[in-house]
This record gives structure tokens, sequence and C-alpha cells, in this order.
């Protein structure tokens, strides 16, 4: 690097070096204060941009979650809406079977009271017929006195007479016969419809009552568990609500105060810019002030050393003459010892110019002229 006079100047003046240093110090400090407070700035913001991502992403997964949650709910509800269907299908189906068997049984009583009655009728002819048999009897016999004691009846008449009494009672006698055969196979035929439809109704009500027991403990079951489940799944659906409600709060609070943090943040990078802006004027009143700075330093520099060197002239003149005069009175004194007297050179003539003091040039540094 070369050295220039106003370098050398420069660093010649301890005022101007520590007016350049402060300068410089002052212009770096701001340089790197704005370098720091961007990339300070950059880094937070993009860190926010992070988070704020990072808190989107785990809102949509919970919210995934939680309509998941929400289908598998809706499924739980139709399954059981199924199986309370099903209940009511089943309970209708056994209210059937018992009105069913409840009819049959009624048939049963009534078939079972018309057998009774026609039983009951026909026990009471019979036992009329019974009853009317020993008149009948009594009768013919006494038609057979009152022949004999007539004797106006023929015992052929009285044989077609009697024949045709026989005839009569044989026929009521079959009759009453047929009668009775009737009313025991109804009664066979109605015992063994009774017993029938009895063991039928009975096997089936069996069947429906233990059938019915098994789904009424089924549903019990099923109902127990699907209560659990819900009260489970209630409790879950309350749990993911609160967690999501509380993570809501926290991602608004969050949010919130990253707002106001980007919010500070853009107030801080405004004020930066306009701090920089300010600097950039600054600086350019700095450069001013240093280049004005500097030329009266140079000046102030210019004029001590045009004066320190004046002052050196008029010193090394001083000395001179006072050497000067020294020497003459030292010739004057030698003259005076040895008795002759020569002319003063210096009063008579100028001075040669080869003894004449050369004046210093002024745009020689301080540090050559010493």
């Amino acid at each position: 690097m070369e050295s220039t006079p106003e370098l050398q100047e420069n660093t010649t003046s301890p005022i101007a070096l520590h007016s350049l240093w402060s300068a410089e110090m002052e212009r770096s400090d701001n340089s790197e204060d704005e370098y720091s407070a961007s990339c300070a700035l950059s880094v937070t913001l993009q860190a926010l941009r992070q988070v704020l991502l990072g808190f989107k992403a785990a809102k949509a997964e919970l919210a995934a979650e939680n309509a998941a949650l929400k289908e598998q709910r809706a499924s739980w509800e139709l399954e059981k809406n199924m199986l309370l269907d099903e209940k009511e299908h089943l309970v209708s189906t056994l209210f059937m079977a018992r009105r069913y068997i409840h009819s049959v049984k009624e048939s049963l009583r009534f078939h079972k009271t018309a057998t009774e009655k026609a039983t009951k009728a026909w026990k009471e002819q019979h036992h009329q017929l019974n009853e009317m048999k020993p008149s009948f009897d009594k009768a013919v016999m006494e038609l057979k006195k009152e022949r004999e004691s007539r004797g106006l009846v023929t015992e052929k008449e009285e044989a077609a007479n009697l024949e045709n009494l026989q005839q009569d009672s044989e026929r009521k006698r079959r009759i009453i016969q047929e009668k009775e055969e009737a009313i025991t196979s109804d009664r066979k035929g109605v015992m063994a419809l009774e017993e029938e439809h009895l063991e039928e109704t009975h096997q089936r009500e069996t069947e429906w009552q233990t059938q019915h027991k098994v789904l009424e403990g089924q549903i019990e079951r099923d109902l127990a568990s699907k209560e659990i489940l819900k009260k489970s799944e209630q409790e879950q659906s309350r749990e993911v609500e609160e967690e999501w409600l509380n993570k809501e709060e926290e991602w608004l609070n969050k949010e919130r105060e990253m707002r106001d943090e980007m919010q500070l943040l853009n107030q801080k990078n405004a004020q930066l810019q306009e701090l920089a802006a300010k600097t950039d004027k600054e600086k350019a009143r700095m450069n001013k002030e240093e280049e004005k700075a500097k030329k009266e330093a140079e000046k102030r520099m210019k004029k001590e050393r045009e004066e320190q060197e004046e002052k050196e002239r008029k010193d090394r003149l001083k000395k001179e003459e006072k050497e000067n005069e020294e020497r003459k009175k030292r010739e004057k004194t030698e003259r005076k010892k040895r008795g002759y007297h020569f002319p003063n050179p210096l009063t008579s003539l100028s001075l040669s110019p080869l003894l004449r003091p050369s004046p210093m040039p002024a745009s020689l540094p301080l540090t050559e002229m010493s």
C-alpha cells in the first residue's frame, strides 16, 4: 500500500487518527447491527412459519381423528338402532305367538264346551229313552192284556203290532247306540285334539319362552355392552373434544402471540428500515463531516507544519546570527591580541549564496524534517 501525504499527515496527528478510527468503528457497528438484526429477523420469521405449519398439520390430524370418531359413533348408533328394531320385531313376533296360543286355547275350550254340551244332551236323551222303555213295555203289556180281555184283536194283528213296536224299539235303540258311539268318537277326537294342541301349544310356548329369554338376555347384554361402549365413546369424545378445545385455545393463544410477535417484528423491521434509511443519511452526513474534519485537519496540520518550519527557520537564523556574532567576537579578540585589524566582511559584503541558509520546502513532512 502506498503511503500518501494525506495518510502520513493523518497517521502522525493523534486527533485525526482518533476521528478516523471512531468513524470507521461507527460505520462497522451500524453495518453489523443492521446485518445481525436482519438475519435475526429472517431466522425468527422462518421459525415462526415452521411453527405455524406444524400447528396447522396437527390441527388437520386432530380434525381427521375427530371425523373418524364421529363416523364410528354414527356406525355404532346405526348398529344400535338395528338391534332395537330386531328386538321390537322379536317382541312383536312373541306377542303374535302368544295371541295365537291364546286363540288356540280359546278354540279348544269352545270345542270342549260344545262337546260337553252335546254329551250332556245325548246323555239326557239316552236317559229319557231308558226311562221311556219301561213305560213302553208297560204299555205293550197293557195292550196285550187289553186285547186278550177284549178279544177283539186277532193274534196276527197283535203280532204285527208287536213286530212294529219291536222294530220301532230296535230302531230307537240303534239310534241311541249310534248317538252314543258318535258321542264317544267325538269325545275321543276332542280329547286327542285337545291333547295334541295342548302338547303343541305347550311345546311352542316353551320354545317361545326359551327363545324370548335367550333373546332378552342377548339384547340385555348387547344393550349393556352398547351402553358401556356408548359411555366409553362419550367419555373418549368428551376427552377428545376437551383436548381439541384446549389445543385450539392454545393454538389461538400461540397464534395471537405469534401475530403480536410478528407485528412487533414488523414494527422492528420498519424501525430498522427507517433506521437504515436514517443511517444512510447519517452516513452521508458523517462522510461529509469526516471529509470536512479531514480537510480541517489537513489545513491545521499544514498550518502547524508551516508554523513549525517558520519557527525552525527563525531559530536557525537566530542560531546562525548568534554563531556569527560569537565568531566575530572571537575574531575581534584575536585581532586585538595580534595587534592588527581586518575589515568585517559581513558589514561590507553580503553573504555568499553558498553560505546563505537555504529555506526548507513546505511540502516536506515532519519526519523528513526531523
